[in-house]
């Protein structure tokens, strides 16, 4: 019965770690964005860690860099406001969205990805 009660102890201090620990992100492996933007699953669970460049105008949306590519984060909602050059780790769902434009009577589809934003953190010089 002593076992089974330390054994308890144990899972309820892993699992409350898991709910309050700031580095809940990283636990998971950090994907690249060149990976992302050069074979796009729609749907796919990724981690990215990058720094916010600017917000998307009259959107939730923000773009984010990894210092060589660029890659828009979706917010369902305006309930976020950050900085540029805020570094942060987004946990989200690979979304593509694809554009028409029409020249001269030829139809350009083009394929943008991006990330529907699941949780994010800001991520601290020390971290």
């Amino acid at each position: 019965m002593k076992k089974t009660k330390t054994i308890c102890a144990i899972f309820a201090l892993v699992a409350l770690n898991s709910i309050v620990s700031p580095k809940v992100l990283t636990q998971t492996e950090l994907s690249d964005f060149s990976s992302i933007l050069e074979n796009p699953v729609a749907g796919k669970e990724v981690v990215v860690r990058g720094k916010i460049i600017k917000r998307i105008e009259g959107s939730p949306d923000y773009v984010l860099s990894d210092g060589t590519n660029h890659m828009i984060i979706h917010f369902e909602e305006e309930s976020y406001s950050y900085e540029p050059d805020t570094m942060v780790e987004v946990s989200g769902i690979v979304r593509l969205e694809t554009h028409h434009e029409e020249e001269a009577g030829h139809n350009h589809p083009e394929q943008e990805v991006e990330i529907r934003v699941n949780q994010i953190q800001v991520i601290t010089a020390n971290e």
